[in-house]
């Protein structure tokens, strides 16, 4: 076995190398010659790499960079304050000073506290009152207050001044409300089915407790009657009729009327109608009709 082909063994058996190493190796022993292969046979042999360990030289270690130090700024040295010395002696045997002055410095000064200022006792004065001396003899002050009496009555001026009588307000006897009559006339059915029907409607109609249910039927009577008649012409023939003809009479009265009151207005509108025979519109009424003409506009 040449030393190739043992060199061969010795790298694919070594456990010193990587596989990848070991592959270089291999390929490497081609071109090395003899004493290349067998100083490599030696480093990989069992046993040689602990024989190297031992007998190697020992390499020392390169020296630590040593830091570059900087050269130390000189400080500029703090201003000692030293104490003021005070011989002992003095202060024991006493000088011209008080002790404090000696210990105070120079440029000090001592502030002295502002005296308090007491406030001077004020004097209110009281003004007196005006002293009435009183009547020596109240018997000759009465008397001659009733000399004075008798002069004035004797010259004929009244001794004392006679307030002006208050003239007793003079009430106005107050209006009796007028009471709305009632009408007297009964409710009468509607029936509207043709256009005389409408010309018909009287304010007897609304008498009674289903004055806006009555008003609603004659709304509702128009929408029936449309493809017979014109609503136009159906509107017409209401305003044809005592009941639209009553309203319009109240409601002329009633702008003629300046009285604040409406109530006591409408009541006399309706009495002096009532009193001329007329039927009329009650209050309720005349007033539910008035919404009932805004809805007649729906069919112009």
């Amino acid at each position: 076995m040449n030393l190739n082909e043992q060199a061969k063994i010795i790298v694919q058996q070594s456990t010193l190398l990587s596989s990848l190493e070991k592959t270089e190796w291999l390929q490497l022993l081609s071109a090395m010659n003899e004493e290349q292969v067998a100083e490599l046979i030696e480093i990989l042999k069992p046993g040689a790499a602990v024989e190297m360990l031992q007998n190697a030289p020992v390499i020392p270690a390169a020296p630590k960079p040593v830091p570059q130090v900087s050269k130390p700024v000189p400080e500029t040295p703090k201003p000692v304050f030293k104490p003021q010395l005070v011989d002992i002696k003095e202060k024991e045997i006493g000088t011209s000073k008080p002790l404090y002055e000696l210990e105070i410095p120079e440029h000090t000064t001592v502030v002295k506290a502002p005296e308090p200022v007491i406030p001077k006792e004020q004097t209110v004065v009281v003004p007196k009152a005006p002293v009435v001396p009183a009547p020596s003899d109240p018997t000759a002050l009465q008397q001659r207050v009733e000399s004075i009496v008798k002069e004035m009555q004797n010259k004929g001026m009244p001794a004392k001044p006679s307030m002006p009588a208050t003239p007793a307000p003079v009430l106005k006897p107050q209006a009796k409300p007028v009471i709305a009559p009632k009408p007297k006339t009964q409710p009468e059915p509607l029936q509207l089915k043709t256009l005389e029907d409408f010309k018909k409607l009287s304010p007897a109609h609304l008498h009674g407790d289903t004055v806006v249910e009555d008003l609603q039927n004659i709304v509702l009577s128009i929408s029936a009657l449309s493809s017979r008649y014109k609503p136009f012409d159906l509107v017409a023939a209401i305003e044809e009729s005592s009941l639209y003809k009553t309203y319009l009479e109240i409601g002329t009265a009633l702008l003629n009327d300046s009285n604040p009151d409406r109530d006591s207005a409408y009541a006399k509108v309706v009495k002096d109608m009532d009193v001329k025979g007329q039927d009329f519109l009650t209050k309720d009424e005349f007033e539910a009709f008035a919404d009932f003409r805004k809805k007649l506009e729906q069919f112009m």
